[in-house]
């Protein structure tokens, strides 16, 4: 029987913690793309200090590219602390929130719980893709030390569940996370689409249901999911789609993204 208890100092490190589909697209005009047009304002993290008021594209992936969730439950575990650890505050009884969310599709998380993290949280989560070996998100930090504090709370608790679940030991993940400075809105759009239109590269079913995609049409998170960043900056979220599609048509732009990541 796996523990449900994740204590979290207010520093943010995790003090305590036991065990814890068809190709997607948009129906539109045939869009002719130049390279050109695309040239991301995107640094890496080796060359960049995480500063307060920032966007930045993070990414992780399974040790020795294993995969970091096997089944349903452990998507749903993953989401929850996508979530709810953007604050350094106290969660229990985890596996009942997997439950709930099972039979439910959403999580029991009391308004006094969400107004918390709401009022404490060091980023802010704008969009996000969970993926079997790997995951994207895109985040705002508050603080200098925010993006490293939240990616360590989830990284922890995460890590510690898994090898207690599936009896193994050693790093879950494959090193550090990565993070790449987003400098203006059109590179905060394009890596937002880009996250967006993985699943659709594994040919993964239409309304995948570990990416926040649909949560731009019909916020399923309120104020935990700040996607205000992107969609107020289009009419209609048909039109964000097009943008994710054009991304994903556009083998020169999906490059840019991988490069780096593939090498890791």
């Amino acid at each position: 029987m796996l523990s449900d208890k994740i204590l979290l100092s207010d520093g943010g490190d995790v003090t305590h913690c036991k065990s814890v589909q068809k190709k997607g697209g948009v129906q539109g005009p045939t869009l002719h793309i130049f390279a050109f047009r695309y040239r991301l304002s995107y640094k890496a993290m080796s060359t960049t200090i995480i500063t307060s008021g920032q966007f930045y594209h993070v990414y992780n992936r399974g040790n020795q590219r294993q995969e970091l969730f096997k089944d349903e439950r452990d998507y749903i575990r993953f989401l929850f602390l996508l979530l709810h650890l953007q604050a350094p505050i106290t969660f229990r009884n985890l596996e009942r929130q997997v439950t709930y969310f099972q039979k439910q599709g959403q999580f029991k998380t009391s308004e006094k719980n969400t107004q918390d993290i709401i009022k404490r949280r060091q980023v802010d989560l704008v969009g996000f893709c969970i993926m079997p070996n790997h995951f994207h998100l895109c985040i705002q930090s508050h603080s200098d030390t925010g993006v490293s504090e939240y990616l360590h709370r989830i990284g922890t608790a995460y890590g510690m569940y898994f090898n207690k679940k599936y009896k193994l030991s050693g790093h879950v993940f494959q090193g550090k996370y990565k993070a790449k400075l987003i400098d203006d809105d059109n590179s905060l759009i394009r890596v937002s689409a880009y996250i967006h239109q993985n699943p659709w590269e594994l040919k993964l079913i239409d309304d995948y249901p570990w990416s926040s995609l649909q949560d731009y049409q019909n916020n399923r998170w309120g104020d935990l999911l700040q996607n205000s960043f992107i969609m107020e900056r289009f009419k209609s979220f048909t039109d964000y789609l097009i943008e994710v599609e054009e991304v994903h048509r556009n083998k020169l732009i999906r490059e840019q993204f991988t490069a780096e990541f593939k090498q890791k």
